[in-house]
């Protein structure tokens, strides 16, 4: 995974979002990314466009693009990869924008990007690559898999918020977030924020319909919601690095599948629940509420 940014401090985020994709397509149309496609190491790529807004810097916004590298290991793969962060510096400087080599562009394999990809987020991936040196105000979990629940990161002047971070706020009655929520919208509005290289929905088995064709499919209602399984903060903290595996036995096979997952965590036998159960209402929560209002038979 490739990470695209360039410094932002107080920048308007529409002008800044124009400018990183112009300083985007420039290294797409240099020769060291059209040979990695020419020569067949770049097979595809999957680009998101994100922004957060920090107290300190204003709106940050920025690139995941998720690279399919044919190469012997990982290593070889960010080796093949590395001549791209100077092509990137050089794009930017003609868009007007700066940023240093190891902050405006940064790339992740193996087990840190797994981490990432899998929800994990960057507080998993880093423990799993210690020696990757970050900004701070890079972060916020689940870069590019969840996005209707990311959170930003930081304390006070470092805080940085994701977009729907803001709306909450703005729910509850921050006028500030509410004004820089509009700002996003109007920024993003339009805008295509995941983009597939040509060919690479063909060569993964991945079939491209429209937005009508999509939206002919059955209707959803929250009564289709089922809860499986909850656990207590310390039991998930155990079994989150599944919750992959949790999601597709869920959707697979309800409990009895995510039973079968659980099992193969011995460590935490102990304090995973029984899901032949239904776990019990929340104390003093609505459910438990309304159960007490319902008459006997």
């Amino acid at each position: 995974m490739m990470t695209l940014t360039a410094r932002h401090r107080r920048r308007n985020l529409r002008r800044l979002m124009a400018e990183l994709a112009r300083a985007k397509a420039r290294m797409q149309n240099r020769a060291a990314w059209k040979n990695l496609r020419k020569l067949g190491i770049l097979v595809g790529s999957v680009s998101v466009r994100e922004a957060t807004y920090g107290v300190k810097n204003g709106w940050h916004p920025h690139y995941h693009v998720i690279l399919l590298v044919s190469a012997g290991s990982d290593d070889e793969a960010l080796d093949l990869l590395e001549p791209l962060r100077e092509v990137w510096l050089e794009c930017l400087r003609k868009e007007g924008l700066t940023g240093t080599a190891k902050r405006a562009f940064h790339t992740m394999a193996g087990d840190a990007f797994s981490s990432y990809v899998s929800k994990f987020g960057r507080d998993e991936a880093d423990k799993v690559e210690k020696t990757v040196e970050r900004s701070e105000s890079w972060g916020f979990a689940e870069e590019a898999t969840l996005s209707r629940t990311k959170k930003g990161r930081g304390d006070d002047d470092e805080k940085s918020r994701s977009p729907v971070q803001l709306l909450r706020e703005a729910q509850e009655g921050d006028s500030e977030s509410g004004r820089l929520w509009q700002e996003y919208a109007n920024a993003f509005h339009g805008k295509r924020q995941q983009v597939w290289s040509n060919g690479l929905k063909a060569l993964v088995g991945i079939e491209e319909i429209e937005d009508e064709e999509a939206a002919e499919g059955e209707e959803y209602t929250e009564e289709q919601d089922e809860l499986i399984a909850s656990w207590p903060r310390k039991t998930w903290k155990v079994i989150r690095n599944r919750r992959g595996d949790l999601l597709t036995a869920a959707e697979r096979g309800g409990a009895e599948e995510v039973q079968k997952v659980l099992d193969k965590i011995p460590e935490s036998s102990a304090e995973v629940p029984d899901l032949s159960r239904p776990p019990p209402p929340k104390p003093g929560g609505l459910i438990e509420r309304l159960m007490a209002q319902v008459q006997p038979a």
